[in-house]
C-alpha cells in the first residue's frame, strides 16, 4: 500500500498525516438536517490511520534512533487528529498524487474544504529527525512517498541549518 506523507505546523509543532490509496474509499455523506453553527469537517475518506502512519515511520527508521526523544508517544509523537484544508469536489477531497488513484468524477471546479485526518503531533526532536531524513528526491521508504508540503518543511529545515 502506497502512502503519501504530509506535514503542517500547529501550535509550534509539526503534525504529520498521510493519504492512502483511493481503492474502496467512500466519501462520507454530510448529515441531513439542520447545519450546526460551527460545522465540523468530515473525516477524510482515504487518510491513513495513525497506527499505519506509525508503522510507515518505523519502516523509514524514524523515531527508532537513540537521538530521537521518547517524550510523549513511543516514538516522540502523540497520536491525535488534525483539520486540513484541501482541494475538494462534492465527491470528496482530491488526491495529492496520481499514485493514489483517479478521483471520482464530479461537476464543478474544485474548492477548498476542511477535512479531519488522523495525525501524529511530533516532538521537536522527532520532527528534526524526520525532516533530516526526508530525501531531496524519491521515497522516504518503500511505498512511503513524500508529499509536497513535507518536502517544503524539510527544505526549510535545511535552509535554516545552512544559515
Amino acid at each position: 500500500m502506497i502512502l503519501v506523507l504530509h506535514a503542517g505546523v500547529t501550535d509550534s509543532r509539526l503534525v504529520l498525516w498521510a493519504e492512502g490509496p483511493l481503492d474502496g474509499a467512500e466519501s462520507p455523506k454530510p448529515k441531513r438536517g439542520r447545519k450546526p453553527g460551527v460545522p465540523r469537517p468530515l473525516p477524510h475518506p482515504f487518510a491513513a490511520l495513525a497506527s499505519t502512519l506509525e508503522r510507515a515511520l518505523a519502516d523509514a527508521g524514524i523515531g527508532t534512533s537513540a537521538a530521537a526523544p521518547r517524550a510523549g508517544g513511543a516514538g516522540g509523537w502523540e497520536p491525535g487528529s488534525a483539520w486540513v484544508w484541501l482541494p475538494s469536489t462534492p465527491a470528496g477531497p482530491l488526491p495529492s498524487s496520481a499514485l493514489l488513484g483517479e478521483p471520482a468524477q464530479a461537476r464543478g471546479a474544485p474548492r477548498l474544504a476542511a477535512w479531519e485526518v488522523p495525525a501524529l503531533e511530533l516532538s521537536p526532536g522527532a520532527a528534526v529527525d524526520l525532516l533530516c531524513r526526508v530525501p531531496e528526491e524519491g521515497p522516504l521508504a518503500p511505498s512511503v512517498v513524500v508529499g509536497a508540503d513535507l518536502a517544503f518543511w524539510a527544505r526549510a529545515l535545511r535552509l535554516a541549518a545552512s544559515l
